[in-house]
């Protein structure tokens, strides 16, 4: 029992709920890993090229959608192979993010902040004595979309096209 608040900070990556949010107060780990989610793993490491290939494609089509929006993209070099874990997008300055975040909720899409701002949690506040303004900007202003084989791209562009055209 002396332990369970300890090892619970540890085992979700250093975070706990503090005031109704999610706040990183310490180093963690993520050691969940169950025999058979290692048997799927390794079915799943069978497809993972043709998971990424997939992903790139969803990324690319939400930024050809909503680019003229005036949403920005995570900018990724060429050269770089990228698995899009999250379609991360900077907001255009008339959209007020949070408000985006619930209509797409009320839509039943789910999204969420683009990103953590790392420097300004307790732990790295505590660590570093610093929070980085560009962290800062980026959590207040970025959305991350879904991205997986169950999303349709262009029902989540059309009720971010509906939400702008109410708002504009």
């Amino acid at each position: 029992e002396e332990w369970k608040d300890w090892l619970s900070v540890k085992l979700n990556h250093g975070a706990a709920i503090s005031d109704g949010q999610l706040d990183f107060i310490d180093f963690g780990y993520n050691y969940r890993l169950s025999d058979i989610q290692a048997a799927l793993g390794i079915k799943q490491l069978q497809k993972l090229e043709d998971i990424i290939h997939r992903r790139n494609l969803q990324q690319k089509a939400y930024s050809e959608q909503l680019e003229p929006l005036g949403f920005q993209s995570q900018q990724i070099g060429p050269e770089v192979v990228h698995n899009i874990q999250s379609a991360v997008f900077k907001v255009p300055k008339n959209i007020v993010r949070d408000e985006l975040i619930q209509y797409l909720s009320d839509c039943h899409i789910e999204s969420t902040f683009g990103t953590y701002c790392l420097s300004g949690t307790t732990y790295y506040r505590r660590k570093y004595r610093q929070i980085k303004p560009n962290s800062i900007f980026l959590e207040q202003n970025t959305i991350t979309l879904p991205c997986h084989d169950q999303v349709n791209v262009d029902q989540v562009v059309s009720a971010i096209q509906s939400f702008s055209q109410r708002k504009g």
